[in-house]
C-alpha cells in the first residue's frame, strides 16, 4: 500500500480502535465529540461509491474489533484441546466482528445514492448510522446489540440524560452531530462558517449540559416524596465453570450467610445473581425452603435466579420469595446468550439449546410485597426494549440479576456493566444489580453509582432507594429516534428494487 493510502485508511483504523475503546474499557467521554473525524472526513468527501464503501469498512473492522475482542478469552471455558479452543476464539471474533459490521454496513451502503451534494448530507448520514444501531437489537437469529456510540460517555451523567427524551440511540445522535461539525469547521476554508460550525457544537453541548442538570435535579425533586426503601445485592465468588459444580444445598447456604453477613434492619428487598441457585426449583426441597424462612425471619423479599423447568423444557428463571413462599409465576429470561446459551439457527441444523427462550406469558414484573419491580436477566440488560417495556407496564425499580464470570478478567464486565447505567436513566428508575462474581451495584436514575463492588469476592452491598411511578418521554413514545433513517433506507429500497423492475421490464420488451 503506498504512502497517499495509508494516509488515508490509517487515520479511519485509529478512529475506529479509539472510538470503540472509548465504549468498553475507556472512560474519556468528552473524547468521543471528536474520536468519528475521520470517518466523517470520508463522508464529506469521497470519490465514488466504491471508494466510500472500503473507507467504511476500514472503520468499522476495527471500530467492533476492538469491542468483541474479550471474545479471545472462551478458549479458556471450550473443553477442547487448547489449540484448537484458541483457533475457535479467533473465529468467533472474526464472525461477530463481520456479522456487526455488515448489520451497519446496509443502512449505510445507502447514502451515497441519497445524498443531494449539500449540507443535510450530514444528517442523512447520521439518521442512517443510528438505524444501524438499532439492528442490532432486532435481527431474529442473531441479535447482539452489544456496541452503541452512547457508550462511549456513560461515566458522564452531564452527557447521558438526553436518554430520557428519546433513548440511548438519541446520545448516539448528538455525539454523531458534535463529530460532524467538527469535521466541518475543518473542511472549510471560510472563516464564517468555521465560526457558525463551532457556536453549533458548543451549543449542541451546552444544551446537552443544561438539560441534564435540569433532568438530574427534576428527578430529585421527585424523589424527596417517593417511598424509600432499603435494598442489597448480593454475590458470589465461583468463576465460570466452576458453578456448575455448586451443588443446591451449597448454593442456598452461602447466599443466606453472604446476607446475614451484611444484614441490615428494614431491607426489604435482596437480590440475587443469575442462577444464584443452579437447579430447577422445587417447592418440596429443603434447601428452598431455607431462602423461605430466611424470606419470612428477615420480613423481607429475595428475588434470586434458579431454572424452571415445563413440559420437558428448561428455563433460565428469576423467582420472587417471600414470606409467603416462592411466587408462582417467575420471570423468564427472553434473550439468550448466543452460543453460550443458544446456537443460533439451531433448529435449522436440527440442534438444540442449552435453555429455552421462546414467548411465554412469563415475562410479567415480579413483586415485592406492594413493590412492582421491572427485571432482566443477564444479557438483557443491553437491550434497551425489554427493559422500557416493563417500566411501561409500571416497574417502580429494576433489578438485574447477571452472572458475568465467563468474562474472566477481560474488559467486558466493565463493558456489560455500562449498559446496566443506561437502562437507569433510560427508565428515570434506580438499578439494583447483583452480579455473580461482580459487577454489583445499586445506580441512581441518573446514572450516578450509590453503592458497588468490582471484585469478585463473597459480599453485599446495599442502599436506600426511591420507588418511581412516573414516566419518561422515552418509555412512552420508545425509540422514535430510528424512524426517519429506516424510512429513508426503505425509500431507497422501494425505489432500487422499483427501478430493477423497469429495466427488466425494459430488456423483456426489447428481447420481444
Amino acid at each position: 500500500m503506498d504512502k497517499n493510502k495509508l494516509k488515508i485508511f490509517l487515520p479511519l483504523i485509529a478512529s475506529g480502535l479509539l472510538t470503540g475503546a472509548l465504549q468498553v474499557c475507556f472512560s474519556v467521554p468528552l473524547l468521543a465529540f471528536i474520536s468519528l473525524i475521520p470517518l466523517m472526513s470520508s463522508v464529506y468527501k469521497f470519490k465514488s461509491s466504491k471508494d466510500y464503501y472500503v473507507k467504511i469498512i476500514s472503520f468499522l473492522l476495527p471500530y467492533y474489533f476492538v469491542q468483541t475482542a474479550f471474545l479471545l478469552t472462551v478458549f479458556e471455558l471450550i473443553d477442547v484441546p487448547l489449540i484448537l479452543g484458541m483457533l475457535i476464539s479467533v473465529l468467533l471474533v472474526a464472525a461477530v466482528t463481520l456479522w456487526l459490521t455488515l448489520l451497519m454496513f446496509i443502512p449505510l451502503c445507502v447514502y451515497p445514492f441519497v445524498r443531494k451534494g449539500k449540507n443535510r448530507d450530514f444528517l442523512i448520514f447520521i439518521l442512517l448510522f443510528v438505524f444501524g444501531e438499532c439492528i442490532a437489537e432486532y435481527v431474529p437469529f442473531l441479535s447482539f446489540p452489544w456496541s452503541g456510540l452512547w457508550l462511549s460517555v456513560i461515566s458522564e451523567p452531564l452527557l447521558t440524560q438526553p436518554a430520557a427524551l428519546l433513548g440511548c440511540r438519541f446520545v448516539s445522535f448528538i455525539i454523531l452531530a458534535e463529530n460532524c461539525l467538527a469535521t466541518a469547521a475543518l473542511y472549510s476554508k471560510s472563516r464564517k462558517t468555521i465560526i457558525k460550525n463551532a457556536a453549533i457544537f458548543t451549543l449542541i453541548l451546552l444544551f446537552n449540559i443544561s438539560y441534564s442538570i435540569t433532568h438530574i435535579s427534576e428527578i430529585k425533586k421527585t424523589c424527596v416524596n417517593s417511598e424509600t426503601i432499603k435494598t442489597m445485592a448480593a454475590q458470589d465468588n465461583v468463576e465460570g465453570r466452576d458453578k456448575e459444580n455448586v451443588n443446591l444445598t451449597s448454593a442456598v447456604d452461602t447466599y443466606i450467610s453472604i446476607m446475614e453477613n451484611s444484614w441490615q434492619a428494614d431491607i426489604k428487598l435482596a437480590v440475587l445473581p443469575e442462577t444464584a441457585v443452579p437447579t430447577s426449583y422445587d417447592e418440596k426441597s429443603e434447601d428452598f425452603q431455607k431462602l423461605c424462612n430466611f424470606a419470612k425471619e428477615k420480613n423481607t423479599t429475595i428475588f434470586t435466579g434458579c431454572f424452571f423447568s415445563a413440559n420437558q423444557k428448561k428455563y433460565n428463571a428469576m423467582y420472587s420469595v417471600t414470606r409467603d413462599g416462592f411466587c408462582k409465576t417467575p420471570y423468564l429470561k427472553q434473550m439468550l446468550v448466543p452460543f453460550g446459551e443458544k446456537i443460533p439457527l439451531a433448529s435449522f441444523w436440527g440442534r438444540g439449546t442449552l435453555t429455552c427462550g421462546e414467548k411465554t406469558d412469563n415475562h410479567c414484573l415480579l413483586t415485592a410485597e406492594k413493590i412492582k419491580t421491572a427485571n432482566v436477566i443477564c444479557i438483557e440488560s443491553i437491550y434497551p426494549s425489554l427493559t422500557r417495556c416493563q417500566i411501561k407496564e409500571g416497574g417502580e425499580i429494576l433489578c438485574i440479576s447477571t452472572n458475568d464470570s465467563w468474562f474472566g478478567n477481560s474488559y467486558a464486565r466493565f463493558a456489560h456493566f455500562r449498559h446496566s447505567i443506561m437502562r437507569s436513566v433510560e427508565s428515570g428508575r434506580y438499578t439494583i444489580r447483583a452480579g455473580n462474581c461482580g459487577i454489583s451495584a445499586i445506580i441512581s436514575p441518573w446514572g450516578e453509582i450509590i453503592a458497588s463492588e468490582v471484585r469478585p469476592i463473597k459480599t453485599a452491598i446495599t442502599a436506600d432507594v426511591k420507588l418511581l411511578k412516573n414516566k419518561n418521554l422515552y418509555t412512552v413514545m420508545g425509540d422514535i429516534i430510528v424512524l426517519p433513517g429506516m424510512i429513508i433506507f426503505i425509500l431507497f429500497l422501494f425505489k432500487w428494487i422499483g427501478s430493477k423492475l423497469m429495466t427488466l421490464k425494459f430488456k423483456l420488451k426489447k428481447s420481444c
